[in-house]
């Protein structure tokens, strides 16, 4: 007995054009893409970046705003720095005895706020009166503090004594005494200040600034020891800021 022939593969109706099993080749030009079953997923845009934005730009809004605020109450208010005139400088008990300096100083200082629209206030103000070089000071004081309203003037007066305390270098003390042998001994007076310029409650400045009256030349007559100004004129000081 014999066994049953195999199976004979299908045939193809399309001569070769068929597919035997699976599923049928795709179309040309068929892109997946096309299908929404392959689009990818979209991330939702973050919230808190928008409002990250948002808070910069007010910032930089409000920096740039408040820096042209500054600049055009600047230009409208213009600061003036206040003048310093000595109008009298004098001193008493002057003597140089066995490397050891002694006397007192008293001098007027005119300040002049020349501001139209601030008033000055001074606040911490010490004086201190110099040889040859600011560095090199003899005696010094602290002022009570004062303020100026607009387009005014008021005194300053001061008053140092040397008695002791850090004396000169044997080489300034040696040259003031030659000075004094002469007739005319030239000092120096320095203010360190600081202070504040206001106009009304709504605007205020803060400086600080550094006075110095230079070559003040003080003639004695004779073996006194009181001196005072030669030119009694007043003299300008320079002010730095």
């Amino acid at each position: 007995m014999g066994y049953p022939p195999p199976y004979a593969p299908p045939h193809s109706s399309g001569g070769g054009g068929g597919y035997p099993y699976g599923a049928p080749p795709p179309h040309v030009g068929y892109n997946p893409t096309n299908d929404p079953r392959y689009y990818p997923s979209q991330v939702p845009p973050r919230r808190n970046s928008g409002l990250a934005h948002a808070i910069l730009v007010a910032l930089l809004i409000l920096v740039v705003s408040s820096c042209a605020i500054s600049v055009i109450t600047y230009v409208v208010l213009r600061p003036l720095i206040p003048e310093f005139h000595i109008t009298a400088f004098s001193v008493t008990n002057f003597n140089i005895s066995n490397s050891v300096l002694m006397g007192s100083w008293d001098a007027n200082v005119t300040v002049d706020n020349k501001n139209e629209k601030l008033t000055a206030y001074f606040d911490r103000i010490q004086g201190y009166v110099y040889y040859d070089d600011p560095r090199n000071y003899i005696s010094w004081s602290t002022e009570p503090s004062f303020s100026l309203e607009t387009k005014t003037s008021g005194v300053l007066n001061v008053k140092m004594t040397m008695i002791e305390g850090e004396q000169p270098s044997p080489s300034a003390l040696e040259q003031m005494n030659e000075e004094r042998r002469k007739g005319t001994v030239i000092f120096g007076l320095g203010f360190g200040l600081m202070g504040t310029f206001k106009s009304g409650w709504w605007w205020t400045s803060h400086f600080g600034m550094r006075v110095y009256c230079d070559s003040l030349g003080v003639g004695f007559v004779g073996a006194s020891g009181t001196g005072s100004l030669r030119d009694q004129k007043p003299r300008l000081c320079e002010v730095y800021v």
